[in-house]
This record gives C-alpha cells, sequence and structure tokens, in this order.
C-alpha cells in the first residue's frame, strides 16, 4: 500500500486525484480522501462574485415616480386585444407599487420590437392585474419571479422612441407625478 501524503497527492494530474478520491471513499480510507478532497479544493480556482447589482427600487427618487414603462416585446407577444379597443401587455417584472400608480397618474407604456425602434404599441395605463408568469424563458431556464403585472392600455397612435434607465428589457421613464405621463417626449 502506498503512503499517500499531502505532496505526492499534490504531484498528481487532476483526474488522478479525482480517481483516488474515489479509491479512498469506496475503501473507507478517511484520511486520503480528505487529503484529496483539500488537493482539489486547492487546484479549483476561486471566483470572484460579481458585484451585485441592484434593481430600480419601488420608491419614489427625489419625490418622482415611473411615469413612462419601455418594454422590449416581440411583435404582439402576450397582447391581447379587448373588444372594447383596450390592451393587455402580456406579463412584465414590474414592482406593484409601480402598477397601482401607473394607473392613477395616467402613466404610458410602450413595446418595443428593439430599443432601437419606434414602439409599435404604446398607450396610457389604466388599470393592472397580477400575472402568473410562464415557468421558463424561450432559452428553457426557469424563471426565477413566478408572478409579474399585465398593464391594461388605452391605445395610442404617436410612437415612442426607447427612453428610460434600466438594463435588458425594460426602462423606466421618472418623472414628478403632476406633469402628464401620456404625453410623448421622445418621439424621434
Amino acid at each position: 500500500m502506498v503512503d499517500w501524503t499531502a505532496e505526492r497527492i499534490a504531484a498528481l494530474p487532476t483526474d488522478a486525484v479525482k480517481a483516488l478520491r474515489q479509491n479512498a471513499s469506496r475503501l473507507g480510507e478517511m484520511s486520503v480522501l480528505t487529503l484529496c478532497d483539500a488537493e482539489l479544493s486547492r487546484r479549483t480556482p476561486t471566483r470572484e462574485k460579481p458585484a451585485r447589482v441592484t434593481n430600480v427600487t419601488a420608491e419614489p427618487r427625489d419625490g418622482q415616480v415611473v411615469v413612462g414603462f419601455h418594454f422590449v416585446c416581440p411583435q404582439g407577444k402576450g397582447v391581447t386585444t379587448n373588444s372594447d379597443g383596450t390592451v393587455w401587455t402580456g406579463t412584465w417584472v414590474v414592482d406593484k407599487i409601480h402598477a397601482e400608480r401607473a394607473a392613477r397618474i395616467g402613466a404610458y407604456v410602450a413595446l418595443h420590437t428593439a430599443k432601437s425602434e419606434l414602439s409599435y404599441l404604446q398607450g396610457v395605463v389604466k388599470d393592472w392585474r397580477k400575472m402568473e408568469r410562464e415557468q421558463e424563458y424561450a432559452d428553457g431556464r426557469p424563471v426565477k419571479i413566478e408572478f409579474g403585472v399585465d398593464f391594461l392600455l388605452e391605445i395610442t397612435n404617436e410612437p415612442y422612441g426607447w427612453k428610460g434607465d434600466g438594463s435588458g428589457e425594460k426602462g423606466y421613464v421618472w418623472n414628478t407625478p403632476k406633469e402628464t405621463a401620456g404625453s410623448n417626449p421622445t418621439v424621434a
């Protein structure tokens, strides 16, 4: 039987250390198992966690509220037209505080196929509802947030250019609540 030391195990290639660990586990050789675990742990590169990016908070910024919501949405995905001409936007991850306030202040929603394109559907928020989200993204990854928000819109004709902070598929336009949210300051 070989006398396994930390130095001797360190000289082995990683695959050999893994095989030795398996054998030590099978034979109940706890001291060798522990040495193998320590060596494999030492060889595993440590990755620093990226700085956590915080989401836009639900609280107003310096007295401001979200007056406009811009979403990247494939043409018509999840959109439902009602008999009265209003439209449900499909489900989006938006804080309940923003959704509730949007209907009260007349905020707008604009759906874009890409940030670089004018909106193809836009309107003033009349109401909202909590909806269960699809169980996975298009690429097959499971969603992390179970529920989202559908906005009920009274459709307007003038398209919006992308505006707002945020990354990915959504952007928020912040302003004071006294200003008319439905006006379109970003028509390109």
